[in-house]
């Protein structure tokens, strides 16, 4: 076993280190050679990591001679197509639906009827377009409309507009009645557009109409005129649908309160939110392929135990909420997995399942960090500062199977001087977990107050925001926090003494980059790690990543004002999470020589120093240990690691 390597050194964590083997099991293959493909490294800008006293934007480095140093042009104006139908108004402010029986059924038959209709981010997409898709991540829902009546007119007559010509609308000339029932799933549901009740209708057939409206879930927004036109209604929530292509590429619909990207609101005490950033970040991280046994704790609408419900259809998933009304969204939600594989559970915290255990537990916690006070349950738990955080990250290993993993977002504050390393580390029992936490940002309490006021559509500049700003930064300076840190926590079940490494990954990734495969990756790597000594690595064959690319840079001469000196040699991680280290050119040599067919590195390491005329004693040693540091961010992998695809040439 390789001493010390239960906190990570760069992390500066001051609590005790722990130490231990974690089992004699053989590690398993992580990687498929034969199917990973390299990248040029001019598509991928090298990314720093900074854990402790790196300094900020420093990649790590290993030097085995020297010390290391610590859009197009707008289309042309054309006269907008005839409109196929009378422009439709703005959506009012429509009051939520109260949880009850009738609604949850009512809103799991909208749910299945959309389901049936094939509602999806395929549909969506087809119906707005990129532009109207940008005009609503920009907030601005009148563009997205204009857009769905443009590219539904220029079908409508044929015409060959620039709207029409935009991806995804072909311009038929023939009227498609698919098409034309997509397009009003999209404005209807997605876009929550008033629509008369003959629309409504044609999507939903009358008698879930009138239960849908009877109920509250679609109401009229009073845009009729003395009886001469219809009254319009528009839905009091969202219903949306999700794919994540890494965890099986299913479609699932989600239920929930509707949010403020439509309109300005300002949610409710017991809001239940849809499918937000948040769980899409947390998705981006779950390995494929989680387990059978699935927990997802504090499960809002169902987001993440439905999505991974559909990555494998043995599993059965267990969510548990303590709002009533979050259980109501995400039983709606459920209709869009029709083999009844989700229980759905209310308690407090792990109460619902005590004395159970799971293959994976996922949660997206209430972590805001403040006075405790639940202004908004979905994201106030009820406990001062980052007790949330810490409850879920300390509780979850004791419901874990042998071999199981826990994947959470998490916060924690930070006093004067304190470090993630510090506070994290002492959430996680001193026994049977192997844990690496990611830290992805850092700011300041003013910003932190700033970013959740407006979360909940209150402006900070207002009088409400003014007052609501001062008592919560008056609480964090009496509490003495400085700094709030978000990241993620991944866990696994192991034996023996708990093993800690956190990182910092703050550095921007590639838009809809899946981290999963890279967290179980991780934990192989970090046990194979643990288990060897510097005379193992000596004897171990290795490879160097295929994406890995290596950059030489030098740069003009300053001094001399002639010529070039040399910058910097990295390399770099052109895939995952884009890990760079510095290196010499004497490391570069011996990488060269790598081969998980070919000579062990202490081999390696011999002919190097035969044919440079140097002492290979000291250079083994160093080489061992940046091998190993390599490992640890998988530049370099061990060849018992490495997968071979026998199919491949």
């Amino acid at each position: 076993m390789r001493p010390g390597m239960s906190i990570n050194r760069s992390a500066r964590c001051t609590s005790p280190p722990w130490s231990g083997r974690t089992g004699t099991s053989s590690p398993r293959p992580i990687l498929n050679w034969g199917r990973l493909t390299t990248r040029p490294p001019s598509c991928h800008p090298a990314r720093a990591i900074r854990r402790g006293f790196i300094p900020r934007r420093a990649p790590i480095s290993h030097g085995l001679w020297t010390p290391p140093n610590t859009s197009a042009p707008p289309p042309p104006t054309e006269r907008t197509p005839p409109m196929p139908q009378a422009e439709l108004p703005e959506p009012p402010l429509l009051e939520p639906p109260e949880h009850s029986e009738r609604v949850r059924d009512a809103l799991r038959r909208a749910v299945a009827a959309l389901t049936t209709c094939d509602y999806s981010e395929q549909m969506v997409h087809e119906a707005l377009g990129e532009a109207g898709l940008t005009a609503l991540a920009k907030r601005c829902p009148a563009g997205a409309r204009r857009r769905l009546r443009l590219r539904a007119a220029a079908q409508a007559v044929g015409e060959q507009s620039p709207a029409a010509q935009s991806p995804g609308c072909r311009g038929e000339s023939s009227w498609d009645p698919a098409r034309r029932r997509a397009q009003l799933i999209v404005s209807a549901v997605y876009l929550r557009t008033p629509h008369p009740r003959a629309d409504l209708e044609a999507i939903f057939g009358p008698s879930l109409t009138e239960e849908l409206v009877d109920t509250g879930l679609w109401r009229s927004t009073g845009a009729g005129v003395g009886g001469v036109l219809p009254d319009l209604y528009a839905p009091s929530v969202d219903i949306r649908p999700i794919r994540s292509t890494p965890h099986g590429g299913s479609e699932i619909i989600i239920a929930s309160d509707a949010d403020a990207s439509l309109d300005l609101r300002v949610p409710r005490s017991d809001f239940v939110p849809g499918v937000g950033n948040a769980p899409r970040s947390l998705l981006g991280t779950i390995p494929p392929r989680p387990g059978r046994r699935i927990l997802d704790l504090g499960c809002g609408s169902g987001v993440l135990g439905l999505i991974l419900a559909t990555a494998d259809p043995h599993a059965q998933v267990t969510a548990t909420d303590i709002s009533p009304r979050a259980l109501m969204f995400a039983a709606a939600s459920a209709a869009s997995v029709t083999d009844g594989r989700v229980r759905l559970l209310h308690g407090s915290w792990f109460d619902p399942v005590e004395g159970e255990e799971f293959d994976t537990i996922v949660c997206n916690p209430p972590f805001l960090i403040g006075p405790g006070a639940q202004r908004h349950v979905y994201r106030d738990g009820g406990l001062e500062l980052d007790g949330a955080s810490r409850l879920v990250i300390s509780q979850a290993p004791d419901y874990l199977a042998d071999g199981g993993s826990a994947h959470l977002l998490a916060s924690w504050a930070l006093g004067e001087g304190e470090s993630a390393a510090q506070r994290v580390a002492g959430w996680i029992p001193n026994r049977g977990v192997r844990a690496w936490v990611v830290r992805r940002e850092e700011v300041n309490i003013e910003e932190y107050v700033a970013t959740w006021i407006a979360d909940e559509a209150v402006d900070p500049r207002s009088a409400e925001g003014t007052r609501l700003a001062e008592g919560w930064l008056d609480y964090l300076e009496a509490k003495g926090i400085h700094r709030i840190g978000f990241g993620w926590v991944h866990m696994r079940r192991i034996e023996g003494p708990s093993e800690v490494t956190v990182e910092t990954m703050d550095h921007p990734l590639a838009p809809g980059a899946y981290l999963g495969t890279e967290v179980a990756e991780w934990f192989e790597r970090a046990e194979w790690v643990a288990q060897v000594e510097n005379a193992d690595v000596l004897r171990t064959s290795f490879a160097v990543r295929p994406t890995v690319a290596l950059e030489i840079v030098d740069i003009p001469d300053g001094a001399a004002r002639l010529g070039f000196v040399h910058h910097h040699r990295r390399l770099v991680r052109t895939d995952g999470p884009a890990w760079s280290h510095d290196i010499d050119e004497h490391l570069q040599a011996i990488l060269a020589g790598l081969s998980p067919h070919g000579l062990d590195l202490g081999d390696v390491v011999e002919l190097y120093c035969a044919a440079r005329d140097i002492a290979a004693e000291q250079v083994r040693e160093q080489a061992a240990t940046a091998i190993v540091e390599l490992v640890r961010h998988g530049l370099v992998l061990p060849a018992e690691l490495i997968a071979e695809d026998t199919e491949e040439v």
